[in-house]
C-alpha cells in the first residue's frame, strides 16, 4: 500500500483522493494513516478527516489504479457458509418441487382419458385431481425442506473440510483491483 501511495503522489494525486481511493479498496483509517506516514516519511500516524460517501463516488473516475492485490482466503465462517448453501438448497428445493407438481399435473392429464369411461358412473379424476390438490403442496413443501437441510449440512460440512486444508496447504489465492 505504501508503494501505491508514494507512487501516486509523484503522480500528483492529492492526499485526499489516495485515501478515499483506498478506502473503497476495504482498508482502515489505521491503516491508511501509518502507510501514509511512512510513505511520506513521517515518523508518527497523523489524523485523517473522515470522508463522506458523496464526496468518493464524485471523484471515481479520476482515481488512479492499484495495482492488482492477492489475497488468500485462509479461513471460512461455518455459520455463514451453512445459511448461504441452507437457504440456497431451500430455493432450489422449491424450484424442483414445483417442477415435480407440474409435472404431476401434466401426467394427471394424460392419464385422465386412459382411465375414465365415458357414461361411467366412476369418476376417477376428482379423486386423482384431489390427490394432486392436497399431495401436490405437500411435495413442494418436502422438497424446501429436504434442500434446506441437505444445503445447511453440505455448507457446514464444506466449510469445515476448506478450513481444515487451508490451515495445511493454503486457502483459494484471490486477485483484486
Amino acid at each position: 500500500m505504501e508503494a501505491y501511495i508514494s507512487d501516486s503522489l509523484r503522480k500528483g494525486y492529492p492526499e485526499s483522493q489516495i485515501r478515499k481511493a483506498l478506502l473503497r479498496q476495504g482498508y482502515s483509517f489505521y491503516e491508511i494513516n501509518n502507510a501514509m506516514a511512512n510513505a511520506m516519511g513521517a515518523n508518527s500516524p497523523r489524523p485523517v478527516q473522515p470522508v463522506s460517501q458523496g464526496a468518493a463516488a464524485q471523484n471515481i473516475q479520476q482515481q488512479p489504479s492499484e495495482a492488482p492485490r492477492k489475497m488468500k482466503l485462509k479461513r471460512v465462517s461455518v455459520f455463514s457458509s451453512l445459511k448461504v448453501c441452507a437457504i440456497t438448497g431451500a430455493l432450489f428445493g422449491l424450484v424442483i418441487g414445483i417442477l415435480i407438481f407440474a409435472g404431476a399435473g401434466m401426467l394427471l392429464s394424460m392419464i385422465t382419458p386412459m382411465v375414465t369411461t365415458p357414461g361411467s358412473e366412476t369418476d376417477v379424476t376428482g379423486v386423482l385431481g384431489l390427490g394432486l390438490l392436497i399431495g401436490g403442496p405437500l411435495v413442494v413443501l418436502f422438497a424446501v425442506v429436504v434442500g434446506g437441510v441437505g444445503g445447511l449440512i453440505t455448507g457446514a460440512l464444506g466449510a469445515l473440510i476448506y478450513n481444515l486444508i487451508a490451515s495445511r496447504i493454503g486457502g483459494f489465492e484471490i486477485e483484486l483491483e
